[in-house]
Parts: C-alpha cells; sequence; structure tokens
C-alpha cells in the first residue's frame, strides 16, 4: 500500500514553448510571447533607410529629421513581428476548445492612456490544449471561461 506522503502529484509545467508553422510561441509563469517572421520587406533595412534618413536630414539641415535617421540606424535589423503580455495585465482570459485557442484581454490603461485594448490569441496544439488550459488558471489566476 502506497501512503499519501510517498504519491507525487503531479505539477502543470512551469513553462510552455511550441510552434505552429512559423510562429513561435513561449509562455511561462510570468508572459506570453509570440513571434512570426514578418512579411514586410523593409523591415530587414532599417539601418540602410537610417543611413539615407539622416543624410537627407544633413543636406537639409533638419536636426529632426537627423534625429530620426540617427535613431533608426541604431536600432537592430528584426525580421520578426510579435507581442509579449505579462500576467498581471490580463483581465479576462476565454478559452475555445473547439479550435485550441485561448483568448487573453489587457487590462483597462495597461501602458498608459492607450493600452488595454489589446486582444492575443494563443493558438495551441489539441493534444496539449487541456493540460496548457490547466496551466493558464494557474498563471494568470483568474477563471477560464
Amino acid at each position: 500500500m502506497v501512503s499519501e506522503k510517498t504519491k507525487k502529484v503531479k505539477e502543470a509545467p512551469k513553462k510552455f514553448e511550441w510552434q505552429i508553422g512559423e510562429s513561435h510561441y513561449y509562455v511561462d509563469k510570468s508572459i506570453v510571447r509570440y513571434t512570426a517572421p514578418t512579411k514586410n520587406p523593409l523591415a530587414t533595412h532599417g539601418k540602410e533607410i537610417g543611413i539615407l534618413t539622416a543624410t537627407y536630414g544633413l543636406v537639409k539641415g533638419s536636426p529632426g529629421i537627423t534625429t530620426v535617421g540617427v535613431t533608426k540606424m541604431s536600432q537592430p535589423n528584426t525580421n520578426e513581428k510579435g507581442w509579449i503580455v505579462r500576467w498581471k495585465d490580463v483581465r479576462e482570459v476565454k478559452a475555445d476548445p473547439e479550435k485550441s485557442v485561448i483568448m487573453l484581454k489587457e487590462k483597462l490603461f495597461t501602458g498608459g492612456l492607450g493600452g488595454g485594448i489589446g486582444k492575443f490569441c494563443i493558438y495551441c496544439l489539441p493534444e496539449m490544449y487541456s493540460e496548457f488550459v490547466s496551466a493558464c488558471q494557474g498563471f494568470c489566476k483568474k477563471t477560464i471561461r
């Protein structure tokens, strides 16, 4: 007979990471992150656009345009788009088991006056959906409807 002290309780994983197509999802106890490649052809040419803008600003004698160009030059080239949401900024969580989707809604005024209107969908793999929903409920401490 196995005593209750020796039984191991199965805990929800501390983090999830999966990929659907080219979309990459990462979820842990503090954040939800989504990234995907961008289809914007200019996204990988930020430094070149910055050099051209700064040069144009110098020729025209405009410090504002020069500043924008220098700022653009200092940013790294990126070919990804995506979002990050902290669990403490989530006000509502909705689940759709048929489509294996969880939708997060931000709290009002998150990140300033314009924030709080974001809705973020997390597309799960069907085989991990039930485990992921129970973990999300533990992460965000909200009832999932």
